[in-house]
């Protein structure tokens, strides 16, 4: 009897339940209007900033349209547009002042426009592949323009979040990858004539783009024409390493694999004193091809001559600041003669009184005896950033003159060795060709020589 008492009371609960559950969902179907049952939306919003990496593909970007509601069961429907360039224009270049400009219909494809969601079903992904070339092609013919695809969602049939309609691809740049020298600088290693050994290195060469999908096969040899080229740039007098080195003939760039490095041996014991230049170079690539800005790094080595004795060597310049510079403890400050006395406290200073002469100042340096010049070292008068670019001549009769190399000096007191064409003579002279002193005056605490 208490068992059947029992049942009736929670079959009566049940009923109670059920009839409250009812009333709920017939409650909630009116405060909630059936057009928000079920809502359509992308996932991604807004501007969306891309850059393209030219690789011969098509790039392509992935996205996602969304279903959701109070009852994200049911079935939807939504369609994806692309605004037209009339549509762009109205709703965004004549308020923001910006000439965007809608890709061209044939430089991308979407792989659908049209999207069902059965019951249960949440996400549809779309996506998007876009044409770098054409693109890039485009942007050159206006390169004031900003080039966007502004996708649209639509719907006839359900409801489409206000705020979540709208998707504009940006397209910021268009990079083209390619495989160079991480650090493609001078590398520049200084051994005193007898004292040269051999020199070990691994050299960083990397895909200019992250690698996501590649495998990269490089080969690597020699680019003998950049020694020229280099000296013409910056003045310098290297020769091409005539031999005594090796290096990694290939290396790779494995799929997730950005950096690698070419290993180098050079042996310097035979070389003879002068500039001298291993210009290592990215060969070719299986894929994209060497950078045309950092696809050779040059390792360059310097073997210097012997210092040469100044004791008896005699000095002149274009013109001199002794008159104003002398004093009792120094007679000669300011004079030629300073420059090659071995006090850095006295300098060669060109006049700079009025009239002060124009550039260029010339200072001319006799050994009094035939050398082989293999390098020249200038210091500046301590804290004085006078003398900036200039030339190395040398001569044998002081009438002949044969330009040997170039220099550059830096904001530095430390003296500053510049590598010429080894060339035989018995003068030298330092042609200044540029001041940062506004009146154009130069001066050197001390001139050294090196030859063989």
């Amino acid at each position: 009897m208490k068992k059947h008492i029992y049942n009736m009371v929670l079959l009566a609960g049940s009923l109670a339940l059920l009839s409250a559950c009812d009333k709920d969902s017939f409650e909630l179907d009116n405060l909630i209007p059936e057009k928000f049952h079920k809502i359509v939306y992308l996932q991604t919003t807004g501007k969306q900033e891309l850059t393209l990496y030219n690789t011969g593909q098509e790039n392509t970007f992935s996205y996602m349209v969304l279903k959701g509601g109070s009852d994200p069961s049911l079935s939807a429907g939504a369609d994806l547009r692309v605004l037209t360039q009339d549509e762009v224009d109205t709703q965004y270049s004549q308020l923001e002042g910006v000439d965007y400009r809608v890709l061209d219909s044939g430089s991308y494809t979407l792989d659908r426009t049209h999207f069902d969601f059965a019951s249960g079903e949440r996400r549809k992904e779309f996506t998007v592949s876009i044409d770098p070339e054409a693109v890039m092609r485009d942007m050159e013919n206006a390169p004031e323009a900003i080039f966007v695809l502004p996708i649209s969602l639509t719907s006839n049939t359900d409801s489409v979040n206000a705020n979540r309609t709208s998707l504009s691809l940006q397209v910021e740049e268009v990079v083209s990858p390619a495989i160079g020298f991480t650090d493609n600088s001078l590398r520049l290693h200084t051994f005193g004539y007898g004292n040269a050994s051999t020199v070990a290195l691994d050299i960083p060469f990397h895909l200019t783009v992250e690698n996501t999908s590649w495998d990269i096969d490089c080969t690597f040899g020699v680019e003998t024409d950049y020694v020229k080229t280099y000296n013409e740039t910056h003045g310098t007098s290297f020769s091409l390493l005539p031999d005594g080195y090796t290096f990694d003939q290939s290396a790779s760039l494995p799929k997730g694999m950005t950096e690698n490095t070419v290993s180098v041996s050079i042996d310097a014991t035979g070389l003879e004193p002068g500039d001298h230049m291993l210009p290592l170079a990215v060969e070719s690539t299986s894929i994209f091809g060497p950078s045309a800005e950092t696809g050779v790094c040059p390792i360059g080595i310097r073997i210097m001559g012997q210092s040469l004795d100044r004791s008896a060597w005699t000095a002149e310049a274009s013109s001199d600041a002794q008159e104003a510079e002398a004093s009792a403890e120094h007679p000669e400050n300011g004079s030629p003669q300073a420059a090659i006395d071995g006090n850095t406290e006295t300098f060669w200073h060109s006049r700079w009184q009025d009239p002060v002469p124009p550039l260029p100042h010339e200072l001319i340096i006799d050994t009094h005896s035939t050398q082989v010049f293999t390098q020249f070292e200038l210091q500046r008068r301590q804290t004085f950033d006078y003398a900036r670019d200039g030339e190395f001549y040398v001569s044998q009769d002081k009438s002949t003159w044969t330009l040997v190399g170039a220099f550059t000096m830096e904001n530095d007191d430390s003296p500053q060795v510049f590598g010429i064409t080894p060339t035989e003579g018995r003068y030298f002279k330092i042609k200044v060709l540029t001041s940062n002193e506004g009146k154009g005056c130069a001066c050197f605490a001390e001139v050294y020589a090196y030859s063989k």
